[in-house]
């Protein structure tokens, strides 16, 4: 008999032990997600409901950087707001190479996108929204920009010289020096210089499920590296950014509704000065 219990409490035990390390492994130290998990859950399961919570996950593992995908926004700048030929082309390659490097299946967002970068913004996205959604045009857009005049403190003077001015030579040298970062700068500044990383993941979302919370987190991602860098959005990048938002509402986003609804207001205060 005391053999027995004996038994059934090392069972007990190990089993315990067993569901430590799989809450541990999924959910990471102290109940946050895990970054790793939550990625493959939602690239190689589909499991949407995992897409929200990479914005959060913690990278315990230090198994990710996202420089791509700070790269990602640099090089959109450069392409949509001084027609950089280069930075085209790499917005094209950096999106192949998310699509290759994951095994991921490519569907139409991807070609549209492909698309347009191949073209270097000359053919925009077919089904695009005009004259609807309260009238609210790629200007409504740039005029609200134009109160991103103060770039955050931490961003340095060359790095803003590539968005503010289109340094093409600081931005040729931008990859690696984003990679360098990467593997060299303390987790801090990773927290800090790189903020995007639901960028890919967003596409995909789009492109896999139709998702209107992947369109809005474009646009988002869009007016809010323009924010911190105290940068007006040009006709190119807020026609782009106005494309995402249209398009979350009309799949049903009340986010994006409401954010539509607000640059309503906006454009009507304007008529009114």
């Amino acid at each position: 008999m005391a053999n027995k219990i004996f038994l059934f409490i090392l069972t007990l035990s190990n089993c315990l032990t067993l569901c430590a390390h799989e809450y541990e492994g999924r959910f990471g130290i102290g109940g946050h997600y895990e970054l790793e998990n939550v990625v493959r859950d939602f690239l190689i399961f589909n499991d949407t409901t995992a897409f929200s919570k990479i914005a959060t996950a913690k990278d315990t593992r230090d198994f990710y950087c996202f420089y791509e995908s700070e790269y990602f926004m640099y090089s959109l700048v450069m392409a949509l707001d001084y027609d950089n030929s280069f930075a085209f082309s790499e917005l094209n390659r950096l999106l192949h190479e998310f699509y290759d490097k994951n095994h991921l299946v490519k569907a139409d967002f991807f070609y549209d996108l492909s698309i347009y970068f191949k073209s270097k913004g000359d053919i925009f996205f077919s089904d695009e929204i005009i004259n609807i959604e309260n009238q609210v045009t790629s200007e409504t857009i740039m005029s609200y920009s134009q109160h991103f005049t103060t770039p955050d403190e931490y961003y340095k003077d060359s790095l803003l010289s590539i968005t503010n001015d289109g340094d093409s030579i600081a931005y040729s040298h931008l990859f690696e020096r984003l990679r360098h970062s990467c593997y060299f700068d303390s987790k801090y500044n990773h927290d800090k210089f790189f903020r995007n990383r639901m960028l890919f993941f967003s596409i995909y979302h789009i492109d896999k499920n139709h998702s209107s919370k992947g369109y809005l987190r474009l646009y988002r991602l869009i007016m809010d590296f323009y924010n911190t860098r105290g940068k007006e959005l040009s006709e190119n990048s807020s026609r782009l950014a106005l494309y995402f938002l249209k398009k979350a509402a009309r799949l049903g986003n009340v986010t994006a509704k409401n954010e539509l609804l607000r640059l309503v207001e906006h454009e009507s205060l304007l008529k009114i000065r």
